[in-house]
């Protein structure tokens, strides 16, 4: 079966504040397993004041998989449509994502939508922020909602790769590019975040944060975004990673508003990578 054509990636405020009622509007926010103080502040935080007519999507609690030895990690499809019915998704529905951050919580959880096969979601450019600048109003009501009807209609195995799929790009058995998202001194291993410094063998790098506009949040227009990525092979697909799934979805985002269509996320990034001492990490001196 064939996936409908996607919408584009981003959603300005102002086309967001013209007619809020086309969509299901959900703000998105995470928490580290086992932190239940920091995902109580981010409701607390939603129930002092949200953009109006959300739902709060908690992605570490309901849109990812609790089992899993590594945090955020993708859900199953049953798993993540019962998450999504819960946040009164309709199979229909045209979906906006937002977060209070950098777009990246936001970025993960659109793109799991389309990993599942729901192509009309976007992801709103500058997110909170922006709404704000924009001197938009907010609301503190958490209206009861009626559970939707979404169910993932399919599993887009290109989304996603694992770490032996990662192995094969290393090993010179399968063409892609790896892109580390992370900034650049845990890039060279400069600063160490996860269990063992440095990156994987053959990655390139473009740090998330050069890809947004310092001042507004926004993501760089496109043309911009394609310079930032001219290092990137144009016939080659692409991998990104960085620690646990997230930030990399935020440059598959930023990859997508480039023209890229050939993007997977390694879902298990640096934090089942360096937890396995039998696999290669490089460090280097800039």
């Amino acid at each position: 079966m064939s996936l409908p054509t996607p919408l584009y990636p981003l959603v300005s405020v102002a086309s967001l504040a013209a007619d809020p009622q086309r969509y299901r509007i959900l703000e998105v926010a995470a928490r580290k397993a086992g932190d239940v103080p920091q995902a109580v502040s981010a409701r607390e935080a939603f129930s002092q004041g949200h953009i109006p007519g959300s739902a709060f999507a908690d992605l570490c609690q309901d849109f990812s998989d609790p089992h899993s030895p590594w945090p955020y990690q993708r859900p199953g499809a049953q798993a993540f449509s019962r998450a999504a019915q819960a946040a009164g998704i309709r199979q229909d529905q045209s979906i906006v994502v937002y977060d209070r951050s950098d777009g990246i919580w936001a970025a993960r959880l659109w793109w799991l939508f389309r990993a599942y096969g729901h192509r009309r979601v976007q992801v709103l450019d500058g997110g909170l922020q922006a709404w704000c600048a924009a001197g938009l109003p907010l609301d503190q009501a958490q209206d009861a909602m009626a559970p939707g009807d979404f169910e993932a209609r399919a599993d887009d195995e290109a989304a996603f790769v694992d770490r032996e799929q990662v192995l094969a790009v290393v090993n010179g058995e399968r063409r892609a590019q790896l892109l580390n998202v992370l900034r650049r001194p845990v890039f060279t291993g400069a600063e160490q975040r996860y269990a063992r410094a440095g990156h994987i063998p053959g990655s390139l790098h473009v740090a998330h944060g050069t890809l947004l506009d310092a001042q507004s949040g926004l993501l760089l227009p496109a043309a911009v975004l394609r310079e930032r990525f001219a290092l990137l092979n144009p016939h080659v697909p692409v991998i990104t990673y960085c620690g646990s799934g997230i930030t990399a979805a935020g440059t598959a985002l930023a990859l997508a508003v480039a023209g890229r269509e050939d993007v997977a996320v390694y879902d298990g990034s640096l934090v089942e990578w360096s937890a396995d001492p039998t696999l290669a990490l490089v460090t280097s001196s800039d």
